[in-house]
């Protein structure tokens, strides 16, 4: 059976930067809380009297400056 995911949620993303000057460099880390959205679908289909087999792909979007990256994380599942 088919289905379909929507949300937001708030995620914490750390930053590096690294500066070089000469020979020397720097590095900093900094971390910060960004709100990104999501979306994507799954499909559920039933293994035996109990057991289900989950499939699923959605597209997930931080916004950060700089940055313009999405993820696309797959994920499969057993439920029992």
């Amino acid at each position: 059976r088919p289905y379909l995911l929507a949300g937001a949620g708030a995620f914490h993303v750390r930053e590096r930067a690294t500066l070089a000057v000469g020979a020397q460099r720097e590095t900093s880390v900094a971390g910060a809380t960004r709100v990104g959205v999501g979306a994507g679908a799954g499909l559920e289909t039933r293994l035996g009297a109990r057991l289900h087999l989950r499939l699923e792909g959605r597209y997930l979007r931080i916004p950060a400056p700089g940055a313009d990256d999405g993820l696309v994380p797959i994920t499969v599942g057993v439920r029992y």
